[in-house]
């Protein structure tokens, strides 16, 4: 049975006798949202925005810490090229300077400089692989780096054969004397890899911004609607 219609109801509260009908809005009244339905879709929109982002990305991490070691050995051949063209090493690798401490300082300055640099960028496309919680994908591209680095070095062990990676914290052909490692290399190491961490946030940070710069515009976009009468 069909329940009556809302012109039914208005003629039969008419025509009741003694009964005085109350007045009536307009059918082609425009529907109003309520304003709690309106503030809770304000609210539940950046929910679903960081629900469906990314998180901690170890594929992310690993493919960052890849591009750290490549970028590395690249910036490692500008600063010993910058340091030859400067007169401090020459072209094979050793120093030619008088003063040996100061070889050292200004090539371990250029070593974490390089570190800085290269692990900024393995953060930085950790961050954009991953999306979001950039710093935390950008602290864990210099341990998978250390990961990848041992785990070579072991498989080429157990086969028999010997390597010599360029790992993140050690001075492979700079200029640093023997005697001076004893002194100035715990310091510069212990600076290496403060860089490597460093710039790992960092470039992490900066990499997932680039997501949430363009979530921030959907967003506005979004609440501009909600907001619309």
């Amino acid at each position: 049975m069909k329940s009556a219609t809302a012109d039914d109801l208005r003629v039969r509260r008419v025509a009741a006798p003694g009964v005085i009908p109350a007045p009536q809005e307009p059918m082609n009244t425009p529907t109003v949202a309520p304003e709690v339905d309106r503030e809770t879709a304000i609210y539940e929109r950046p929910r679903r925005r960081f629900g469906i982002r990314g998180g901690m990305s170890l594929p992310a991490a690993f493919t960052g810490a890849l591009v750290a070691m490549g970028a590395m050995v690249l910036f490692l051949s500008i600063t010993a090229g910058a340091l030859a063209a400067a007169g401090i090493i020459n072209k094979s690798g050793t120093a030619q300077t008088t003063s040996i401490v100061r070889a050292t300082v200004l090539t371990g300055v250029g070593l974490v400089v390089a570190q800085f640099l290269a692990y900024l960028w393995g953060g930085y496309t950790a961050g954009r692989m991953a999306r979001g919680a950039g710093g935390l994908n950008g602290f864990l591209v210099p341990i998978a780096a250390i990961v990848l680095a041992a785990g070579i070095g072991a498989l080429v062990g157990y086969l028999g054969t010997s390597v010599h990676l360029n790992y993140s914290f050690q001075t492979t052909r700079l200029p640093i004397d023997r005697d001076l490692k004893i002194h100035l290399g715990i310091g510069i190491a212990a600076a290496s890899v403060l860089a490597m961490f460093v710039g790992g946030i960092a470039g992490g940070v900066r990499g997932a911004r680039w997501h949430r710069k363009l979530e921030m515009k959907a967003l506005r976009a979004d609440e501009d609607e909600d907001l619309a009468p």
